[in-house]
């Protein structure tokens, strides 16, 4: 039996959505203003917090090795390479170019932040002259937040988390002016989605799969690879694979479906619960494998590895870790 049609508020709402920019941008100008400030957001971890940042990449570069069906990059073959040469630079100017390289989408950058966040949440507050807790207990705790990102110099901190939080807002705040440009192309498209699975799946619950997919795609998007909104297409009927996953399993829940399709949310659910001594023992484990580039040179494999000379990294990455 078919479910009549069921109007929805929101999805007038996000239907008439106001695009606060007016003018057509290109991709690159899009993604190049949007990558600015996700660059300046991750620039303080990378040079204050070290042993987070580098175990970090470590856990993202080795569960993308060592499964196919995780995408992280754009290139998978120069990852474990430049996980190397990032490790043994001591130049945080040098690391982040090398992150550069890496090509890692913008959901790792913004899950990247999330858990910097998430480790020195409380930081602030007992930094606090106005902190009611014993100033003793207060360094202590201090001091295990710093040392759980690596931050030797406990004074810059405070500094460094208002920088990150500065300019994660800014590339938040610009995703979202990007997201505004296709919400009404994927509000049409929801709408239809809807209609063609009668009504099964609520409406709002339809448009909120096509935007979380918008999102995910403007996380993946390169744009010297195409266009932006030729990529957003490209990615829509996604959006409507897993509408027709929950009209078809009724059982299924839409909260555990876009859990694992959450751009951010699948990023996090491959590092699940960091500690400061798993991202010790990931940088340490990629300082011991090729301190000076040893392994690159015996087993043969250039800055630039072939298909076998990836698989043979891939053993030996296997055999190590």
């Amino acid at each position: 039996m078919t479910k009549e049609y069921q109007h929805s508020e929101t999805f007038n709402v996000l239907k008439a959505t106001h695009e606060e920019i007016s003018k057509n941008l290109t991709s690159s100008q899009y993604l190049q203003t949007l990558d600015f400030f996700l660059w300046n957001a991750v620039a303080p971890i990378v040079t204050e917090c070290r042993p987070f940042f580098n175990g970090f990449i470590a856990k993202c570069v080795s569960t993308q090795t060592l499964n196919p069906g995780t995408k992280f990059a754009s290139d998978k073959n120069t990852l474990p390479e430049l996980l190397f040469e990032l490790c043994n630079t001591p130049s945080a100017d040098k690391a982040m170019n090398i992150l550069k390289k890496m090509r890692f989408n913008r959901g790792v950058m913004f899950a990247m932040i999330n858990v910097h966040q998430r480790l020195t949440s409380g930081y602030k507050e007992l930094h606090s002259l106005f902190s009611s807790e014993p100033v003793i207990s207060r360094v202590q705790q201090m001091r295990r937040i710093e040392q759980s990102v690596g931050c030797n110099l406990g004074s810059r901190l405070y500094t460094i988390m208002d920088q990150i939080e500065y300019w994660d807002d800014k590339a938040r705040w610009f995703k979202g002016l990007i997201v505004q440009k296709y919400t009404r192309m994927a509000m049409i498209q929801a709408q239809r989605t809807y209609v063609q699975f009668n009504h099964e799946v609520p409406l709002d619950d339809v448009s909120q799969i096509y935007l979380l997919i918008v999102n995910k795609a403007i996380d993946r998007c390169d744009s010297r690879l195409g266009v932006l909104t030729t990529f957003i297409n490209g990615w829509l009927p996604t959006a409507r694979a897993m509408v027709a996953k929950l009209a078809n399993h009724p059982t299924e829940s839409y909260e555990n479906l876009t859990e694992l399709n959450d751009p951010a949310l699948a990023e996090m659910s491959v590092i699940p619960d960091f500690t400061f001594e798993d991202l010790q023992h990931l940088a340490y484990q990629a300082l011991e494998i090729d301190p000076v580039g040893i392994v690159r040179t015996s087993l043969g494999i250039p800055q630039y590895a072939s298909s076998s000379q990836h698989r043979q990294l891939i053993r030996y990455i296997k055999h190590e870790l």
